[in-house]
């Protein structure tokens, strides 16, 4: 078996916004915390940083990883649009269904199913339909800063939302129709005179049930329409347009993580597939949430080396400039795994083999 080690770091160009599913802040008014993990460094021993967890890296290479057999597929006037089942498979290694506790484990299918599923071979699965869990080829580690970093060297953002009617109330009635000033109008009063409204509510229904008995329907749809656009204010005003939104805090535009990712394998289609998701990545180069505030975008560099045995073969430096473009170099061995990658999708199967005939049809 040989080995292919991407070394490098990451640089952030902008914050970037990350954390842990299920973290919360110490209360609801602090901002989101990025995750935290204690390293050993030589001369200071246990160090407390933040960090750029590998799921949150190895999640999007493996998302441009389907997409670059997609785009193979598409230049080869293949079929490109996978059933549900087929697509949680390649972007996140499957979900388990019904039936999967009949899933089997076989050494001999799992390595046909690795030449035959590219994707599957580097990124692995928990769920392909007849196998259960195909570990993947690909380690992803965890990117730590250069210089550890806390938490409170961490830049906090707020968020906020300002009421248009308030601020700039000619240009909301610009885009608005006539009905919309008397809403807007009830729905300020539910969040500041809430016991004033609720109040009218209940006057208004009253008017309305007395006109129902006096059989006089003009009257009555005309309360009951009142009564509806009280309780949308109050339903509204509960939640001020104007109210604080959750902040965040972001590790700093700048800051250098290093990073390193291990392919173990001796297919050059394999490599020749992580290659070309780090081409599909770097069109989109972000990590991390609050892209709609620019967080995220990262230059990466890494010296990819080639070991087999004792022997160690230099192949030249990978970039993701930051920019929407990808670097690589014009070796033979990546030309080699390249058009490996471009025949084993023109040779592959990527579809979830289903365990019964019924799987098939819960996914029609």
């Amino acid at each position: 078996m040989s080995t292919f080690i991407f070394r490098g770091t990451l640089t952030l160009l902008s914050p970037l916004a990350i954390s842990l599913p299920g973290s919360k802040p110490a209360s609801a008014s602090d901002p989101q915390p990025p995750p935290v993990t204690t390293i050993y460094r030589e001369g200071e021993g246990l160090v407390d940083t933040v960090f750029l967890p590998s799921a949150s890296f190895r999640g999007p290479l493996r998302r441009a990883g389907t997409q670059a057999i997609v785009r193979q597929l598409r230049e080869d006037g293949k079929e490109s649009a996978f059933p549900l089942r087929t697509g949680y498979m390649l972007n996140i290694g499957g979900t388990r269904g019904r039936g999967s506790s009949s899933l089997y484990y076989d050494v001999s299918a799992r390595e046909a199913l690795r030449n035959r599923n590219v994707q599957i071979a580097v990124f692995g699965a928990a769920d392909t339909g007849d196998q259960y869990f195909v570990p993947g080829r690909l380690s992803v580690d965890h990117a730590h800063p250069r210089t550890p970093i806390s938490v409170a060297a961490c830049p906090a953002y707020p968020g906020m939302r300002t009421d248009d009617m308030l601020r700039s109330p000619d240009k909301m009635l610009s885009i608005l129709d006539a009905d919309a000033p008397s809403a807007w109008d009830m729905m300020f009063k539910a969040s500041t005179e809430t016991s004033a409204i609720k109040k009218e509510r209940k006057t208004v229904l009253a008017q309305a049930m007395k006109a129902k008995a006096e059989r006089d329907s003009a009257v009555h749809e005309e309360k009951i329409k009142r009564v509806k656009e009280i309780d949308a204010a109050l339903l509204d005003g509960g939640q001020s347009v104007a109210m604080p939104l959750a902040g965040y805090q972001a590790i700093p535009t700048g800051t250098i993580l290093e990073h390193r990712m291990v392919l173990d394998t001796d297919r050059p289609a394999e490599l020749g597939l992580v290659l070309a998701a780090i081409e599909l990545f770097a069109e989109d180069p972000y990590l991390g949430g609050h892209r709609a505030h620019g967080c995220g975008r990262f230059l990466a560099r890494w010296q990819l080396e080639h070991r087999v045995s004792r022997k160690v073969t230099q192949l030249g430096e990978i970039v993701i400039d930051g920019e929407g473009f990808a670097q690589m170099p014009d070796t033979g061995p990546i030309h080699e795994a390249r058009e490996a990658f471009v025949e084993a999708v023109r040779n592959g199967d990527f579809q979830y083999r289903f365990e019964d005939v019924a799987d098939a049809a819960d996914a029609a």
